[in-house]
């Protein structure tokens, strides 16, 4: 059921572009601006470059899906849709990149940076929910999405 009209659940917020520059993706390497750098170790997702992407979104609580080529791919909850898109995928800071930080925020981040440079189309879709922990494991069943980044 929730394979075929899912799109029922959830509304579409935007399509993820990464920041240009020159017509181009910008990339960056944040994890040498981090003080403890030289002592810390990267964890297996903080290595490499990633992309700065921001959304207009609303801040409110619920499930999330990202969609590559209109392929469900990443189903996430969050208690705020834009500061976990803004400040959390759309933003690496260099101690995201350490044992100890975000290692989600780094994986997707860098997920979204090579399917849009592959010229693939990401698209958000949102679900406003409160129930969002069951509700997420539930979608990422029913999506298949353990088959690409909710591993």
């Amino acid at each position: 059921m929730y394979r075929r009209n899912w799109k029922n659940y959830f509304k579409k917020v935007c399509e993820i572009k990464a920041d240009l520059e020159n017509g181009k993706i910008k990339e960056y390497a944040p994890q040498k601006r981090y003080k403890k750098y030289k002592e810390s170790r990267l964890h297996r997702y903080g290595n490499g470059k990633f992309c700065h992407f921001h959304i207009d979104a609303e801040h409110a609580k619920g499930i999330y899906v990202l969609t590559v080529d209109g392929n469900p791919y990443y189903v996430g909850r969050c208690v705020d849709l834009y500061k976990r898109f803004n400040s959390g995928y759309g933003n690496i800071s260099p101690r995201k990149c350490y044992e100890g930080g975000q290692q989600t925020n780094c994986r997707i981040n860098k997920n979204i940076l090579n399917e849009l440079k592959n010229g693939r189309r990401i698209l958000l879709y949102f679900y406003k929910n409160q129930n969002i922990k069951n509700m997420e494991i539930e979608f990422i069943f029913k999506l298949g999405t353990k088959e690409h980044w909710n591993k």
